[in-house]
């Protein structure tokens, strides 16, 4: 997390764990409630390895606690805390039973709103009953 926020300053942020790396100018520093940056201006989408992939236009807000001073730092964050999501995914299922109810609380084909990490988790979570781990 960054300590002390500029106008100017450039910052790189992810907005959701499914989403790639941003590279942002920070026009208005002002912080909104202890948690988020009040505008940032976007520049670029990064990639895992820190280069750029594409321009982009807009201005959001950013939160705290997704931005950094580096690529390399904001990628890891995002790691971690997709993660720790599919963590959470993987203990809803402990038995078959948790296994054929999990997709009645999760979207897990519906296109553009598909949760891809419950998606995979599932998967892995088949392939565990497959091999008789989960029972």
């Amino acid at each position: 997390m960054i300590e002390n926020i500029e106008n100017g300053m450039t910052i790189y942020f992810y907005r959701d764990l499914d989403s790639y790396i941003i590279r942002g100018k920070v026009i208005d520093s002002s912080i909104i409630d202890t948690s988020s940056i009040r505008k940032v201006a976007w520049e670029a989408s990064i990639d895992k390895e820190g280069k750029e992939v594409r321009l982009l236009g807009g201005v959001s807000g950013v939160w705290l606690d997704r931005a950094f001073l580096t690529a390399k730092d904001a990628n890891d964050a995002q790691e971690a805390e997709i993660e720790k999501h599919k963590e959470e995914l993987r203990s809803e299922i402990t038995d078959i039973e948790s296994l054929l109810r999990f997709p009645l609380k999760h979207c897990l084909n519906g296109g553009e709103y598909t949760d891809w990490f419950a998606k995979a988790v599932y998967e892995e979570s088949i392939e565990k009953y497959k091999k008789g781990e989960i029972k």
